[in-house]
């Protein structure tokens, strides 16, 4: 009797053990194992933190917009974002590989990593998590909590979409996004010479002369949907404002809007003329040979044969 019950507090000894232990491999890893499965659907805004750079994503309408830690906030690139927003709904985290997660080949640290943090209303925190070096089966990247040590492998992401902290990178490029086949005016201000163009029908006039539209279609091409290269970041040798962009001017026009294009003297270093379509649109940069396909002089229209 006395050895049955002595098996009996072994067994349930046993049992309370392998209870133990099970619960705590599970805390090891994350309910779930999508950390940012249901924050993503409900965040407002998120910060992307690398080293001390960081940039600010927030909700605006149907679109987002960002900001670095001080200043105006831009119009994001929609795609970035989406992509962004799809890889960390999908974020698998699996296996702990490690303890120490300040090892620098993990690239985890404060400095190294890029720590993606998601709030919802009131600015709570709904996931946070940092983003290390892509693992070198190329299907998993390291990722770790900023409470914890540990070192997981993550499946879904891929660390070139989570793009870094760089303004400039977040910030969409299109400078204008127009139909085409909607302009009805061109005004080229460049230096020493005026072009006005004009559609009526299919017709296209220089200065109230009809001539061959196929030039102007391909100054369309650019112009109507054109793209900034970079953006100016302001330093001690590339300093610009909206007013002193006076080297040349495009005036554009629809029948319910129009648009100037303002351009200012090259920056003869890169080859890129500071460019801005409104006083508040930030300074971009566009390069020599796409300044030049816009700047176009009179003399390269001529009559339809």
């Amino acid at each position: 009797m006395k050895i049955s019950k002595l098996i009996k507090i072994l067994l349930v000894l046993v049992i309370f053990l392998a209870v133990f232990v099970a619960i705590y491999f599970y805390q090891q890893v994350p309910h779930g194992q999508t950390p940012f499965l249901k924050a993503v659907d409900r965040s407002e805004t998120m910060t992307l933190m690398q080293g001390s750079q960081q940039v600010h994503l927030r909700k605006a309408n149907k679109s987002w917009e960002v900001s670095a830690s001080q200043g105006p906030w831009y119009t994001a690139d929609p795609e970035k974002v989406k992509t962004l927003l799809a890889g960390l709904h999908d974020v698998r985290v699996e296996d702990v590989i490690s303890e120490q997660a300040d090892r620098g080949d993990y690239e985890l640290s404060a400095a190294s990593g890029t720590r993606v943090t998601l709030f919802g209303p009131g600015q709570k925190t709904l996931a946070d998590g940092f983003f290390g070096k892509q693992a070198p089966d190329f299907a998993h990247i390291y990722f770790r909590f900023p409470d914890r040590p540990q070192v997981y492998l993550a499946r879904n992401m891929i660390r070139g979409e989570l793009v870094g902290a760089a303004l400039n990178e977040w910030r969409d490029r299109t400078l204008i996004d127009w139909p085409e086949a909607k302009v009805e005016s061109v005004t080229i201000e460049g230096p020493g010479f005026t072009t006005s163009l004009a559609r009526s029908s299919d017709t296209w006039t220089l200065d109230g002369k009809k001539i061959d539209p196929a030039p102007v279609y391909t100054l369309l091409g650019t112009l109507a949907h054109l793209k900034a290269d970079d953006f100016v970041v302001p330093s001690k040798t590339t300093v610009y404002s909206y007013d002193m962009l006076r080297l040349a001017k495009i005036t554009a026009r629809t029948a319910d809007r129009s648009l100037e294009l303002c351009i200012g003297a090259e920056y003869a270093p890169t080859k890129r003329y500071p460019v801005a379509v409104a006083p508040d649109s930030g300074i971009a940069w566009l390069y020599e040979s796409k300044v030049n396909s816009l700047l176009v002089k009179p003399s390269s229209f001529k009559s339809p044969s």
